[in-house]
């Protein structure tokens, strides 16, 4: 029998767990030779945050979290400057998925691909035109994923303020 995933809120006593699934993230992305979340980055006092905000998910498998992302209603400032084709839309009525990660043992297992939706209804539920999100350029499995998604490829933003490699490749979904 298929184990049913769930997405929910995420709460402050979700944050030792929502903190190793960024570790094993990390221990990822440096396999790859991404040095995204290489240097501390999210710390578990930017997940405090997101979740007294209540911008933080969690995906559930039974009673484990298996899944954790962000999805922001606040305009990313690096997207107002977009190097490529540039945004579907330009408007500023988009939300944006951030800090998206999956437990190891529940990747390919469809824990993303029921983070995205969730991220699509909540979108579809604050009205806003469409769904945005950035990947590091090595993170092949992230950028194929998306596509696979129905996100399409606009183009390059810069994380000017962030440490080593600050260049992403940005996507986007009509809703």
């Amino acid at each position: 029998m298929k184990k049913q995933i769930v997405c929910r809120q995420a709460e402050v006593s979700d944050l030792a767990r929502i903190m190793e699934i960024i570790e094993e993230a990390r221990v990822f992305m440096r396999k790859f030779d991404m040095d995204q979340w290489q240097n501390g980055y999210p710390t578990e006092e930017v997940f405090r945050k997101d979740i007294s905000l209540e911008e933080c998910y969690v995906a559930v498998c039974d009673t484990e979290i298996v899944g954790v992302m962000v999805v922001s209603i606040v305009p990313e400032v690096c997207y107002e400057e977009i190097k490529g084709q540039g945004w579907l839309t330009d408007k500023q009525e988009y939300m944006t998925i951030h800090r998206m990660a999956v437990a190891e043992k529940y990747r390919r297992k469809k824990v993303a691909k029921k983070l995205i939706s969730f991220a699509e209804k909540i979108c579809i539920e604050q009205n806003r035109t469409s769904l945005r999100i950035d990947t590091h350029e090595k993170n092949l499995a992230m950028k194929n994923f998306l596509e696979k998604q129905g996100f399409s490829y606009c183009g390059i933003v810069d994380y000017k303020n962030t440490v080593g490699d600050t260049l992403r490749v940005a996507y986007e979904k009509l809703n």
